[in-house]
Formats: structure tokens, sequence, C-alpha cells
């Protein structure tokens, strides 16, 4: 296998990369592990399941291909993506990321593309949390900022509620709100 170039890393570097299976066992770790459970073959270790659940035939799949080839493949495929303007983030235009997080994201073990307690929908508003939280840092000054409520209209209407409840004055139900507010924000206030 030779390096891509087209990576930010050498994949010969990171041994589970290049094999057939992501998650592999060699012939020898298997064995171990049926040793352990008491069975003797994979065969055994299933038996207890219905045979005529199980397939009578290899399942009809192309040819396994190379990493280069699936490089190539996945190009040739993303282009004829046709790109459109994206207003995620409802028109936060600019931001800016801290020094340290290229390097905290580069280090394999603290990567995944799935999060156990989060289902995968809530991944990119924690993403736009964060950007919120690292823009405020930076505008404010502070060091920590909380972010912690999933949408912008909750936290702003939370913010209402938190003011009524520790304002002294008695005219507690007035509030004035920027009209530069995101529409849907000021429609659920």
């Amino acid at each position: 296998m030779t390096k891509n170039t087209e990576l930010p890393y050498n994949i010969e570097s990171l041994k589970r990369e290049g094999k057939k299976y992501y998650i592999s066992a060699t012939e020898n770790e298997i064995n171990e592990m049926l040793e352990y459970v008491g069975k003797q073959s994979l065969d055994e270790l299933y038996s207890h399941i219905d045979p005529s659940t199980l397939m009578d035939k290899k399942l009809n799949l192309p040819d396994p291909k190379s990493y280069q080839d699936i490089i190539k493949e996945i190009t040739k495929i993303s282009k004829n993506n046709k790109i459109r303007p994206s207003f995620t983030g409802d028109g936060l235009k600019h931001y800016s990321q801290c020094e340290i997080v290229p390097h905290v994201c580069s280090l394999r073990g603290l990567t995944t593309a799935y999060t156990p307690y989060q289902p995968e929908r809530s991944q990119g508003t924690l993403w736009t949390l964060w950007m919120y939280s690292n823009l405020l840092s930076r505008i404010t000054g502070f060091e920590a900022i909380n972010a912690s409520l999933y949408e912008r209209s909750t936290g702003i209407f939370e913010a209402i509620v938190t003011c009524q409840k520790i304002s002294r004055k008695k005219n507690k139900d007035t509030f004035i709100i920027s009209e530069a507010c995101h529409p849907r924000d000021i429609e659920v206030l």
C-alpha cells in the first residue's frame, strides 16, 4: 500500500486502516476468545441460533476494493455534487477557532463518527453551540461561555424567565427584543 498524498496522515502508520475489516481479529485472538468462552469454533459459538434463520448462501457483494480505489471512486462520485449556498448558522458568517482545536481534533483516539449518548442529528447542534460559545468568548473576553441549551430560541426564553425571577421591579413582563434577532426566535418568544 502506498502513502496517499490526498490524506492528511500516512495510512501506513495506522495499523487498522489498511486491514480488510476495520475492527479485525487475528486467528490467534479468535481462538483465545473461543477458548475463554469454552467453545471450539465460531459455528459452535452460534449453534444456539435456529438454522432456518441463517443465510444459506453468500451475499451477492462486489469484490472488496483497496483503500486507494475507494478514494478514487468516492472522489469521482463527489464531482457530481452540486454545491449550493449553505445557511447553516442562520447568518453567522465568520467565526474563528482556538489554536488548540486542530491539535485536539488530530488525536485519532478522541475522534469518532459515533457518539453513543447523542443521536447523530445533535452533532450539528453541538458544533453550533461550540461555535457560538467560541464567538461570544472572543467578543466578550470571558474565558468560559455557557451554551448548554440546544437551540437559540429556548436560550433567549430561559434568559427572560431568569430575568423575571431575579428582577426587583414591579413590572416583570416588559422586555426589549432587538429586531436584529432572527425572525424564528422572535416568533418563539
